[in-house]
């Protein structure tokens, strides 16, 4: 998992675009956008003779990175909502999942999911 971008939002989950701090106030939110990425082998080209893979082989690969990408959105869906402790639950959304073309050896899934973070209120004497 990495972190793809942070962004504040007004209207969760899209990002502001308004100048901050004119009217000393913040954004309501600072979003965060997570990439969940899941890598596999796949069946490489025979380097003796550079025949590709058989289609049995093929196949077995395709079909575990589906199982991979099955798993990896019931996952998110079933567990996201259970780890937060805010009242009204998490702010999320679910974003797109792409397939990774095999390269190097390696396919898989790729998994964006966008998260609402908690508004901190300044320290202090401090103002946003």
């Amino acid at each position: 998992m990495n972190v793809a971008r942070v962004h504040p939002t007004t209207e969760f989950p899209n990002e502001t675009h308004e100048v901050l701090g004119l009217k000393s106030c913040r954004p309501t939110r600072i979003a965060v956008e997570l990439v969940i990425t899941l890598l596999r082998c796949v069946p490489p080209i025979d380097e003796n003779n550079q025949c590709p893979p058989t289609c049995e082989d093929m196949a077995a690969a395709a079909r575990v990175i589906q199982i991979d990408s099955a798993t990896v959105l019931n996952a998110l869906m079933c567990c996201v909502p259970s780890i937060s402790n805010r009242h009204r639950g998490p702010l999320y959304v679910i974003g797109m999942q792409k397939t990774l073309e095999p390269r190097g050896g390696c396919g898989g899934i790729e998994q964006r999911l966008t998260d609402a973070l908690q508004n901190c209120p300044c320290p202090d004497g401090e103002t946003p």
